[in-house]
């Protein structure tokens, strides 16, 4: 199924990025419908825990850069990348999430102050393919209208062709 979805927009910008500048964290406002990436490069594998169980993931990323919604593709091998952005509902209700990648990738959202994996990417799926695995879908979750929700995705690339895209529906 190759679905007409919604990519993550309108997004707040007001992201947390940790250890960045000498182990601080701080918050950083940028321009509204803007996603941060974090990009370590020469990390090898397919798979996300290749990416946080490198030494590399605990330092500073290589690339940092804003990205207009939460997709991109065309970034070369052996990376990781988290990206960071907050999405408001416009209206409450029960809304869903998918994300699309290859190679791996997982999907956080903030829930009562902690990240909760809600949808992943185990190897390769087509970009913006949201059914070519159960678990790209996020069960259908409560959002209020107007509150911004912070969502994260963590991505590892190995070799070959690399996306990553995600989308949400009311």
């Amino acid at each position: 199924m190759h679905r007409t979805l919604r990519h993550v927009l309108p997004l707040v910008s007001l992201v947390l990025l940790g250890a960045i500048l000498g182990g601080c964290i701080s918050t950083v406002p940028g321009p509204s419908g803007t996603v941060i990436q974090e990009t370590w490069r020469g990390i090898p594998g397919d798979a996300v825990t290749d990416l946080t169980g490198s030494d590399s993931f605990l330092l500073a990323p290589d690339d940092l850069r804003l990205l207009a919604d939460f997709s991109y593709a065309s970034m070369g091998n052996s990376y990781g990348a988290r990206c960071t952005g907050w999405v408001v509902p416009p209206v409450a209700g029960e809304y869903t999430f998918w994300v699309a990648a290859d190679d791996g990738a997982e999907l956080w959202i903030e829930q009562e102050g902690k990240l909760v994996r809600i949808a992943w990417v185990d190897g390769y799926t087509s970009p913006d393919t949201f059914d070519a695995q159960p678990t790209q879908r996020s069960t259908p979750i409560a959002l209020a209208a107007g509150k911004a929700v912070k969502i994260v995705t963590l991505h590892k690339q190995g070799g070959g062709g690399n996306h990553l895209s995600v989308a949400w529906q009311a």
